[in-house]
């Protein structure tokens, strides 16, 4: 454009370059706080001030925090914001409720929309501020007890816990097996099959599966706590004489499928269950030179015998004759002993 006595020539054009002010908000984060309210504050700033009042709506919504019901996670507002001349920031807050329940990390959002720009050029540039409730509850506790010694034939008690309250939708996993000691899996009932039977019979809070390996727990309302899962393990009854044995049953692998913190107490992760004999020991002797009594002490060194149970069948005799140092004569069975002057009861401690 060319100027001629201060008159701009009427064939060019003046090109004024107007880039229109931007308004957004921001993200708030802020751990729930128990039982209390806790403020979330979100910042809503204009890009660089403005000649004219402007004014923007907002109004939250819910995202995996809810605002409705009895127990709401926030409480849900709606206002305007005004920026008078020359201000550029400006904020919100709403209020947010604790409890005490193990969930995950929750969200919901605040929207600005309806801007009114006072006849000025000013846009939305981000209309959406997310709100992030830090779960501060927690974790949920996994633990296992049982019975320490169980009889041949009896059954022992075995105990599965969760701890915790949990939120609706929530689960915990756990893992279960059995390791065997002494004990082989014949000697007693399969630790899955005993899960099975006692989750079957699980009336709530909340639901239980378990797929043989994993045991979920399923929280169907706010503050679901499991009850305590009571199953049975049955140590086998086999006629034998053998030695105490053992097996343990493990847990491991907590986890949940939703994102929440789930652990096992420390040492709680594995109990060991004996099984004690209840079969008794007979010892046949080939020859009757001893006639120590009942309670009596006989060198068994020089005698033959043969070791063997009374099950249902009668006498039971090992394959070979074997030797034993000092026995005592646990007791004597008249209705058991084919011959009372070579049949005797003893325990005896080996050679």
């Amino acid at each position: 454009m060319t100027v001629s006595d201060g008159i701009a020539d009427s064939t060019d054009t003046l090109v004024i370059d107007v880039t229109p002010a931007s308004i957004s908000i921001g993200d708030a984060e802020a751990l729930e706080q128990g039982g209390d309210l806790t403020s979330f504050t979100f910042t809503v700033v204009l890009e660089s001030p403005v000649s004219n009042p402007i004014s923007v709506d907002y109004v939250t919504s819910d995202g995996t925090a809810t605002s409705g019901g009895t127990d709401p996670d926030y409480f849900a507002q709606s206002g305007t914001i005004t920026f008078a001349s020359g201000q550029v920031s400006q904020q919100v807050t709403i209020d947010v409720a604790g409890d005490a329940l193990i969930e995950r990390n929750e969200t919901f959002f605040v929207a600005l929309q309806n801007l009114d720009g006072g006849g000025l050029a000013v846009e939305i540039a981000d209309g959406v501020g997310t709100g992030l409730i830090l779960n501060d509850d927690g974790p949920a506790v996994w633990s296992i007890e049982a019975t320490d010694t169980v009889a041949e034939g009896d059954a022992a008690d075995l105990t599965i816990q969760l701890t915790g309250r949990l939120g609706a939708g929530e689960t915990a996993s756990i893992d279960l097996s059995s390791l065997e000691h002494e004990a082989s899996a014949s000697d007693y009932q399969s630790v899955a099959d005993a899960i099975t039977s006692a989750v079957t019979g699980y009336v709530g809070p909340g639901s239980l599966t378990f797929d043989g390996t994993t045991l979920i727990f399923t929280a169907s309302g706010d503050g679901d706590q499991m009850t305590p899962l009571r199953a049975t393990v049955f140590a086998i009854e086999d006629g034998l004489v053998e030695p105490t044995e053992a097996f343990a049953a493990r847990i491991d692998n907590p986890g949940s499928s939703t994102g929440i913190n789930v652990v096992i107490a420390e040492g709680t992760d594995q109990v060991d269950i004996n099984i004690v004999d209840d079969d008794a020991l007979l010892i046949e002797f080939s020859s009757t030179e001893s006639s120590a009594g009942e309670g009596g002490i006989v060198d068994a060194g020089a005698v033959g015998f043969r070791l063997g149970s009374i099950g249902t069948s009668g006498f039971v005799a090992a394959d070979a004759q074997r030797r034993l140092g000092r026995c005592r004569i646990a007791r004597a069975d008249a209705d058991r002993r084919r011959d009372p002057t070579t049949q005797v009861w003893f325990l005896c401690r080996g050679s």
